[in-house]
């Protein structure tokens, strides 16, 4: 466990819905989007929260909150039976894989991608829309340019081609080529798609 720095690569998530527990077996890719970071992420729901107010707490969603002293000990006191179930879960998979994971390890997964992929969020804000057509098409340049117009920070053509390559959905950037329609050329963007601005 020390030698590979599980540990350190088991953490939790705060998140709007709750408290998400995320165990990744490492090394932590780059790239989020990749499938090979995907396959090695599996995100449980823990759909509770934590309250100083005794008339509060049920101990079915609403647990007594501890000061960090105390949560802390509490942790450290259970810590070498938690890594040791992360051993045994590690060890499970190398041999078996994990063919039954729980329908809601699945959704709590597919919802954080979801969530925390800044390709989707783009893909759904910004002024485009999916056609599914052949004849439809976004150049690179015009995806660049409204990058950074929905706020989601500056980046060149070639960096943003890139992230979309690694994509398996409708997002996938595959080098096609794009006729300009003005005249001027042809320009590489993704087929499919149409701004729905001028």
């Amino acid at each position: 466990m020390a030698a590979r720095r599980l540990h350190q690569d088991s953490r939790t998530i705060d998140t709007s819905q709750g408290k998400l527990l995320a165990l990744a077996n490492p090394p932590f890719f780059e790239v989020s989007s990749s499938e090979a970071f995907r396959r090695r992420l599996a995100v449980v729901a823990m759909p509770c929260r934590f309250s100083f107010v005794a008339s509060e707490v049920d101990n079915e969603k609403v647990f007594p909150a501890q000061e960090p002293a105390e949560l802390d000990a509490m942790l450290d006191s259970s810590a070498e039976e938690f890594f040791a179930w992360c051993v045994q879960g590690s060890v499970r998979y190398y041999s078996e894989g994990i063919a039954d994971e729980p329908p809601s390890v699945l959704e709590a997964t597919a919802a954080f991608f979801s969530q925390e992929d800044p390709v989707l969020q783009f893909f759904d804000q910004a002024p485009i829309e999916y056609t599914g057509s052949l004849e439809d098409g976004v150049s690179l340049k015009d995806l660049t340019e409204l990058w950074a117009e929905e706020g989601f920070g500056r980046t060149t053509s070639r960096a943003l081609g890139k992230k979309l390559r690694m994509r398996t959905d409708a997002c996938k950037y595959k080098g096609d080529v794009l006729g300009s329609g003005r005249g001027q050329g042809k320009a590489r963007g993704i087929k499919g798609w149409r701004l729905t601005r001028n």
